[in-house]
């Protein structure tokens, strides 16, 4: 037994320790501990074996698990628990030497140091392995990668760091919510005490999004709640609820909308903007429920795709291609995708060149017997002149045995014969239809570049050059395009950001608002895009980047298909580069790496097949090679032993060893040898059979003789050349007997040619009537063509019968008038087609909401059917939808308008509410909501500059503001100088919505500072 130790920096601290194992395997023990050094229950651990999971653990009470792999694989180790992050450790076990596999190895006990993770941690660098195990037969004994160690060390260190400055970060965070969850109490407190109670209730929300599970902020809100319901707060609470409903609205989260529309009209009920609200936020709530089915069914319907499509791939790699087949059916009834469609052609294939095998043999049969019928057709046709018939038989024998040149020579003459007018239709039809095809493309594309149409004007260059792909002006007017399109879109990107700097600012303000607005409802995609949008309009602000952070751990999960598909990809690339560098086992390992990432994927399994089985060759080819020297030395050895014996003429020492020769090697030399013994010792047998044997042969052939010459008398001529022939073979140097078969020849020759002439005569007449009687069958079915062929053919069999020239002229006018027919239903269907493609791209077009297209395209298929009432439907929808999203448009900026202002009235800045909701009348006209809210701007500005007039009056005084920042708060400082007497008053606004006032560092209210501030 050996044993050895391994240290891997950060995961694995490996522990020497021995057990007892059973022999040819790699015993392996090991104890999960977390952060603490407490040992972990219930993590599992996944042994997979050359990528395939193999075995699943789970650690017991004390941590430990044991695993025993066995040689010649690879293996992967990997330790999970949930909420904990996943380990890996490789090792593999190839190249062991057998006699070393026979006492077997272990390797000392490891404890894994597992860690919980961390939302906003990339953890990407433990999806491979943090060590590598191999055996290493120069020590005889497995090691440790160092060099892949060190490798990733860096990239391990760079994760220990991330995870301490989370842990650290987080903290910081939890202290800094703390304290702004304490101000937030504090100043609640003081609102309350002041009687401002829409403040502390502000504040209050604010202190309970911080510390959701706070009681204190919970009962310090519903005692201001109650005062406020106590105090008769309707209106400001009906005008809460309507701007939270209105907000939720526009953000499109429409079952918050009726929520908050609907308490708005519980305070409100005789209202109409929150009833037409309510009722369109419940249809559009309903329609978003549609809109998920859709989608979740459109999802169960890609599961069950994927699942089929599974199933079909593993059949097609076990060549079940029946059942495969039956499977990728099934999947495009879920989906109408290519990939089972090209599968299904593979399989059509394979099966009928399954089925081609077993036809094989019953066509060679075949073969033979149509070959010279149609040999014997096309003479007959050449014979008479008939050029196309004899060619086309001639072609039929060239597909039934190409190798013959016989017709492939008759071709060749036929081809000389007509090649001067081959040749002039030839370039006949090249000018009148190539060249105009190109020349007509050129036109329309040159047409669409003029009017810059430039998708049009590339479509029609390209199909020029499909038409003479070696043309330079179509591809150059390409690479114009493609330049001129370059430009146009850099122009394009240069006004945008032009006009996006002048709007930053305002943008970014308003997109931080939104996004937190977002953030409080956990509405994390909605948040994330207002933080993603604000951080690419200022880069360099950490408080989006923040947030983002926060965000990222709840949306990681949606991206992760993305992140496998490129991890995928990544490795499927590597290893197809490995490959076709011939570097197999690397690129095997990419493979399965790419199968790591995607366990279900059929091409890295074939691929990583095809590279063992050429690694396997080349191993086979090398071990042949070893063991045919090995043999060619025995054989040399051997063969020397038989040469000495056969020249000492013992050839029964030398026929044994030529013998074993042929044993180990299939030469011809020892055969040749056995063969040359074999004639001597026959020459030696025969020499003694000789004389006994010379008697006996003149003996028969006398008598073969005699009953020949009996047999040809009686005209038996068949017998006779059959026992001529027999005396031949006794005596072959004779001259008689092979005169009297000639002689027999002649006879039977004259006898065969008298019969075959009568026989090929009634042939020829039934060749004749058949061909006829097949011809009026076609002219029945009404298959002109075919009928046509076959009269010329009789014509040719008997061309002094009228009968076939005369109803060949009667089907060249029957074809004539069936082509005419033909060319109507073409232009017909030409003309349906052109209809069906405008309303295809209508479709399409309306499916992409691209309604100029739309409508374009069922103008140009209504010019086409006039009286169609699907085009006229399609024009008067699109008519519709665009009065709709116009509409819709409206509404949206009207919302947007809105919710500035509901934002500014709450905030109290008046004058900046009051603009907003007179610019929202100016869209919609009559709405109450707005038209009260101007209402109560006018009051609060007149109040306000009444106490303002009043106070200036009373008290001559200075203002001095600053503002500054610091880190995520902005602060504001207003000092006032009263007869000479100066206070200090000061402002402070957090990034998450909450604002706090202070005179001399004391708590005082927004109204506080409102009144006493003001310059």
């Amino acid at each position: 037994m050996k044993s050895f130790t391994l240290t891997l920096s950060f995961l694995f601290a490996l522990l020497q320790s021995v057990h007892a194992q059973d022999p040819n395997n790699l015993a392996v023990d090991g104890t999960v501990k977390d952060e603490d050094g407490g040992r972990i229950t219930g993590a599992q651990i996944a042994l997979y074996q050359d990528g395939a999971e193999l075995k699943r653990v789970s650690t017991g009470n004390n941590g430990r698990f044991d695993l025993y792999l066995e040689f010649g694989h690879e293996y992967t180790i990997e330790i999970s628990k949930p909420s904990y992050v996943t380990k890996k450790l490789y090792l593999n076990t190839n190249n062991v030497p057998v006699d070393e596999q026979l006492w077997g190895y272990e390797f000392g006990g490891f404890v894994v140091d597992m860690f919980k993770r961390m939302d906003g941690v990339d953890y990407s660098i433990l999806d491979k392995p943090i060590g590598k195990v191999y055996y290493e037969p120069n020590v005889e004994n497995f090691v440790d990668d160092k060099l892949y160690t060190r490798g990733i060390k860096a990239e391990v260190d760079r994760l220990e760091e991330a995870q301490k400055e989370k842990i650290k970060a987080d903290k910081e965070r939890e202290k800094r919510l703390e304290a702004d969850y304490q101000l937030a109490i504090k100043d609640a407190q003081a609102a309350i005490d002041d009687g401002d109670y829409l403040l502390a209730k502000d504040n209050l929300l604010a202190a309970q999004s911080m510390s959701p599970s706070s009681k204190v902020a919970s009962q310090m809100l519903s005692q201001v709640e109650a005062k406020l319901n106590s105090e008769g707060a309707a209106q400001q609470q009906y005008l809460s609820k309507l701007a939270s409903a209105d907000q939720a609205f526009g953000n499109n989260n429409f079952e918050s909308a009726i929520v908050a529309y609907q308490q708005a009209l519980d305070l409100k009920p005789s209202e109409d903007y929150p009833k037409k609200r309510l009722k369109e936020s419940q249809d559009l709530f309903a329609q978003q429920k549609i809109d998920k089915e859709k989608a979740d069914a459109l999802a169960a319907k890609d599961k069950q795709y994927n699942d089929e499509i599974a199933k079909a791939d593993a059949a097609y790699g076990k060549k079940e291609f029946l059942n495969a087949r039956a499977s990728y059916q099934n999947a495009l009834k879920y989906k109408d995708d290519d990939y089972p469609k090209t599968k299904l052609k593979e399989i059509e294939i394979k099966l009928a060149e399954l089925a081609s095998a077993e036809q094989k043999e019953l066509a060679a049969a075949k073969i033979n017997a149509s070959y010279a019928d149609k040999l014997d057709k096309a003479n007959a046709a050449f014979n008479s002149q008939n050029y196309d018939l004899a060619e086309q038989h001639y072609n039929a024998a060239i597909q039934i045995k190409p190798q013959e040149a016989y017709p492939k020579d008759q071709i060749e003459l036929i081809t000389a014969k007509r090649q001067e007018l081959a040749e002039a239709n030839r370039l006949k039809a090249l000018k009148n239809g190539l060249d105009q095809d190109y020349q007509n493309a050129i036109a329309s594309a040159d047409k669409a570049l003029e009017s810059k149409d430039y998708e049009s004007a590339k479509s029609s260059y390209r199909k020029a050059l499909e038409l003479k792909p070696k043309e330079v002006y179509p591809s150059e007017k390409l690479v114009q395009i493609d330049k001129e399109l370059a430009r146009l879109a850099a122009l394009a990107s240069e006004n945008e950001k032009r006009e996006a700097e002048l709007k930053l600012e305002k943008n970014y303000t308003e997109l931080i608002a939104s996004g937190d607005g977002d953030f409080k409802k956990k509405d994390w995609v909605s948040a994330k895009a207002n933080y993603q949008s604000a951080l690419e309009l200022k880069s360099n602000e950490l408080y989006p980047k923040n947030q983002l952070a926060l965000i990222d751990s709840e949306i990681k999960k949606a991206s992760k298909l993305d992140e496998i598909n490129s991890a995928y990809n990544g490795h499927i690339a590597a290893a197809d580069g490995d490959f076709d560098r011939g570097e197999y086992a690397k690129a095997i390992i990419r493979y399965k790496s790419a199968l790591g990432v995607k366990a279900n994927e059929s091409y890295p399994i074939s691929r990583i097949q095809e590279a063992e089985a050429i690694i396997a060759e080349q191993q086979r080819i090398a071990q042949d090679k070893a063991a045919q020297a090995k043999v060619d030395e025995n054989y040399a050895l051997i063969i020397k032993a038989a040469d000495l014996a056969f020249n000492q003429k013992d050839y029964s020492l030398a026929t044994a060893r030529y013998s074993e020769a042929l044993k180990l090697k299939s030469d011809t030399y020892p055969s040749e040898r056995i063969d040359e013994i074999k004639s001597i010792l026959a020459e030696q047998a025969k020499a003694q059979e000789l004389a006994a044997k010379e008697a006996e042969i003149k003996e028969k052939y006398d008598e073969a003789i005699l009953k020949a010459d009996g047999l040809l008398a009686a005209k038996n001529y068949d017998e006779a050349r059959a026992t001529y022939n027999m005396a031949a073979g006794f005596k072959s140097n004779e001259a008689y007997p092979k005169n009297k078969i000639s002689e027999i020849d002649g006879i039977v020759n004259s006898l065969a040619a008298e019969k075959s002439k009568a026989e090929a005569d009634a042939k020829a007449k039934a060749e004749y009537e058949d061909l006829l009687k097949r011809a009026q069958a076609e002219m029945d079915d009404e298959d002109y063509r075919a009928a046509r062929s076959l009269y010329a053919e009789a014509k040719t069999k008997n061309p002094s019968d009228q009968f076939p020239a005369l109803q060949i002229q009667k089907i060249d006018a029957l074809i004539a008038e069936t082509e005419a027919k033909e060319n109507e239903e073409a232009r017909i269907a030409a003309k349906k087609n052109d209809y069906d493609n405008f309303m295809r791209k209508g479709n399409e077009a309306m499916v992409s909401q691209d309604y100029k297209l739309a409508r374009a395209s069922y103008t140009s298929a209504l010019a086409i059917y006039p009286n169609e009432e699907i085009p006229k439907s399609k024009i008067s929808m699109i008519d519709e939808l665009e009065k709709k999203a116009e509409q819709e448009r409206i509404k949206t900026e009207y919302n947007r308008i809105i919710a500035i202002a509901d934002k500014f009235f709450l905030e109290k800045d008046y004058e900046a509410a009051l603009a907003k909701y007179t610019e929202s009348l100016d869209i919609i006209q009559g709405l109450s909501h707005a038209q009260e809210r101007i209402k109560k701007c006018n009051e609060m500005i007149a109040e306000l500059s009444r106490v303002a007039a009043t106070e200036e009056e009373d008290n001559k005084r200075r203002v001095i503001e600053e503002t500054f920042d610091e880190g995520r708060t902005k602060v504001t400082i207003r000092k006032v100088s009263i007869g000479g007497r100066e206070q200090v008053y000061k402002r402070v606004v957090h990034s998450w919505g909450g604002k706090y006032y202070f005179l001399d560092e004391q708590p005082i209210t927004e109204l506080v500072w409102s009144r006493e501030t003001a310059k």
